[in-house]
């Protein structure tokens, strides 16, 4: 019998003869790549969880509230992991990679913000 979360509907109990010894598959395949692993993140006096930003790859901005985000990729995390966050919270982080952006892919002298 398994022990699982209330939410799933499957029925917790498996025939044993469905279930078969782990292998991790590096014998038959050597040149597989070993597994994401997430680095750590840097956890700051106040317990605050912070992860290195690689690279900045998109910006936008929002229709609502006018505000420029931009999309960040962080360390060792997949795509789907990627996050829009404010321009003035990585302007206090990163404003190197900012900078390093924007001059790759300047605003255009219509859509140009002040600061």
């Amino acid at each position: 019998m398994l022990k699982l979360p209330k939410h799933m509907q499957i029925h917790p109990v498996v025939n044993i003869t469905q279930l078969r010894p782990y292998k991790d598959g590096a014998d038959r395949f050597p040149d597989r790549a070993e597994a994401n692993q997430a680095p750590e993140p840097y956890i700051n006096e106040q317990g605050a969880i912070f992860y290195e930003v690689e690279a900045i790859l998109n910006r936008q901005i929002t229709p609502h509230t006018k505000r420029v985000t931009y999309l960040v990729k962080f360390r060792g995390q997949d795509a789907h992991e990627n996050l829009y966050i404010d321009e003035a919270t990585l302007l206090e982080d990163v404003p190197e990679l900012i900078a390093e952006y924007e001059k790759k892919h300047p605003r255009s002298a219509s859509k140009q913000r002040k600061r």
